[in-house]
């Protein structure tokens, strides 16, 4: 816990707010996919998922802006920083599509990024990303199981080949603020 009290003082509040701002609009444009995503499926499990993954997904948007707040930053629309994953996964023709690039691209970078910043952060904000990312580990082990399902190899190399796009264009948006929190740390150390 004293590395993320020392984080804090060194002035990179900055950058974890910075962070956060980004996991809110994913959260933000989770919630608008899962929306959309719900209404056009015709398989029943999936929209059931969806449903309830939906609930989850208002939550973490409601901690995240809540934990902005309180670090004293006004949540606001990023859209333009997120568009492009978002954007593919909605124009999928096929669940199969979409369950790759939203849960094995978009929800496993998110998990991801949270168990990199729990350990830097203040204990309050440890415990909203732990339980956001147990939440988000659920999801995606909830999606794997109908990715299972998947037999055609061509399909299952399109679904490879969206995910690396996902993962290309999230790597690109979070590189900025996660080279600088990773340089505050790097100056600590010395």
């Amino acid at each position: 816990m004293r590395a993320a009290v020392a984080l804090e003082r060194d002035g990179s509040a900055d950058v974890i707010l910075e962070i956060l701002e980004r996991l809110w609009e994913t959260k933000r444009q989770s919630i608008a996919l899962v929306e959309a995503w719900r209404a056009m499926t015709t398989d029943a499990e999936i929209r059931a998922g969806l449903a309830t993954h939906l609930v989850d997904e208002r939550r973490h948007f409601r901690i995240l802006s809540d934990e902005i707040k309180r670090r004293g930053g006004r949540p606001r629309p990023l859209e333009y920083l997120l568009r492009r994953p978002f954007a593919l996964a909605l124009a999928q023709p096929k669940d199969v599509y979409r369950l790759s690039i939203f849960y094995r691209g978009i929800k496993a970078f998110t998990f991801q990024r949270c168990g990199h910043l729990i350990p830097v952060v203040d204990r309050p904000l440890a415990c909203s990303l732990e339980q956001i990312a147990r939440e988000e580990e659920r999801h995606i082990r909830w999606a794997e199981i109908r990715l299972a399902r998947l037999h055609d190899a061509q399909e299952k190399r399109r679904c490879s080949a969206l995910v690396d796009q996902v993962e290309s264009a999230l790597d690109t948006v979070w590189s900025k603020p996660w080279r600088r929190l990773t340089a505050i740390g790097l100056r600590r150390a010395s």
